[in-house]
């Protein structure tokens, strides 16, 4: 359009020399528009393709790299202050809130979810509204409030039926099923996850199929119902396998160990709980493999094969410890005070004690170097919002910062086409 009209400027100035020098000026200021237009236009793209990517890698990194997700979050929201776009700000609040929900600040990670999902509800936005209602009815769960989460879920489902994804309209049905388990609501739990089963199978969604499987197994596995148990156990094994996924694979087998072990073939489990712990190396997933470790001095505990017993737990404990997972590292030390009381050496219990004493100091002292600098990150960015408090954000969704730059240019290409008419008129 203001191409158009510089054409027209271009006729007109040539057929009236009166109006020749306006014209000039006009075309001028024009180009100088046109090109102020473009370079919004281009640093609106570049935005959403910044948030796009955010949206993308959230559902990766909050399964693989929280750290990243952390830094992804304070770096999104940073930016989304700076050009007052209310959209990256949640966005980044989603990111945010996962992060710290899953590294056991459940509640302020809560709240940053509750804040975003609400926002995405506003604007209608099914699919982001959908996951992260989800998310923080997770978070809500770990808290240890079934009830409260379930609510979460419920809105997730909702909303979720009026997006494009079909994922959303069951994405919480598996998370809605464990809140049940909690309440001792097994049949509403499981008849969940018989749906949420059976709509990942329609989309050959094999990992949250195997998922799905290892739960049922679970439940009838607490119901003494073995058969059944490991019939859920070994599709969760086969599903694991066709979505690719080592960690799903070595959660099945693992679970399989489990029930082996209780029907007394010790071979077998010992060689899937060794399975499942190569698998879970290979993952890089360091609280599985803690898991793992663990699971061998269990084993060798409960047959009464004590050194084996101590030597995996000592390896569970020094893991543990090196990779600064806290609650890890005390469960394996209680497990050696247990070794150790059970043989009567209770000075080696003691030692074991006061050690778990000792370096749970340190860790928390080495944690909370970290958690101090995220703090201050966020303490900054709450300043910041305090700072914004007054001012109204314009960008209302992805799509607004483009949006007001064509109704900008829709009215000024309409001034532009006035001013000729009255300009011909004037001849």
């Amino acid at each position: 359009m203001v191409i158009l009209a510089i054409m027209i400027a271009d006729i007109l100035k040539s057929t009236n020399e009166k109006t020749q020098n306006w014209f000039n000026g006009l075309e001028t200021r024009l180009l100088i528009f046109f090109i102020f237009l473009v370079s919004q236009t281009f640093h609106a793209q570049q935005s959403k393709e910044y948030v796009r990517k955010s949206i993308e890698n959230w559902n990766f990194l909050m399964r693989n790299d929280l750290n990243a997700l952390r830094d992804d979050a304070f770096k999104t929201m940073k930016r989304a202050y700076d050009e007052n776009d209310r959209f990256a700000l949640n966005v980044g609040k989603r990111n945010l809130g996962t992060y710290l929900s899953r590294t056991g600040r459940h509640e302020k990670g809560a709240t940053y979810l509750k804040e975003a999902a609400l926002f995405f509800t506003i604007i209608n936005d099914a699919q982001l509204a959908g996951e992260t209602w989800n998310e923080a009815g997770n978070s809500i769960l770990l808290q240890g409030n079934p009830k409260e989460s379930i609510i979460c879920y419920l809105r997730s489902l909702r909303i979720g039926k009026e997006s494009s994804d079909e994922t959303s309209s069951f994405l919480a049905e598996s998370n809605f099923a464990q809140a049940c388990l909690q309440l001792g609501d097994t049949l509403k739990a499981a008849a969940l996850l018989k749906h949420y089963k059976s709509q990942c199978l329609r989309l050959e969604k094999w990992e949250s199929t195997s998922n799905a499987y290892a739960l049922l197994g679970q439940i009838e596995e607490a119901r003494a119902n073995k058969s059944l148990a490991m019939e859920y156990y070994e599709k969760s094994a086969k599903y694991g396998k066709l979505s690719k996924s080592n960690l799903s694979i070595a959660q099945a087998k693992n679970n399989l160990a489990i029930v082996h072990f209780n029907d007394k073939d010790f071979g077998r489990s010992l060689k899937l709980f060794q399975e499942a712990y190569s698998l879970r190396c290979q993952s890089g997933n360091i609280r599985s493999i803690a898991e793992s470790l663990y699971n061998f001095g269990d084993y060798y505990f409960q047959l009464n094969q004590t050194d084996k017993a101590i030597s995996s737990f000592r390896k569970a404990q020094n893991y543990a410890y090196t990779k600064k997972l806290m609650v890890e590292f005390k469960d394996a030390t209680i497990a050696l005070v247990e070794v150790f009381k059970s043989k009567g050496k209770l000075k080696e219990a003691l030692t074991e004690m006061e050690t778990l004493v000792k370096k749970q100091a340190i860790l928390s002292q080495e944690l909370n170097v970290g958690t101090e600098k995220e703090n201050d990150e966020m303490i900054e960015l709450e300043r910041i919002r305090f700072s914004k408090e007054g001012n109204v954000f314009t960008n209302e969704t992805s799509h607004s910062v483009q949006g007001v730059s064509l109704i900008i240019y829709g009215l000024f290409s309409f001034l532009i086409l006035a001013m000729i008419v009255i300009a011909l008129r004037k001849q």
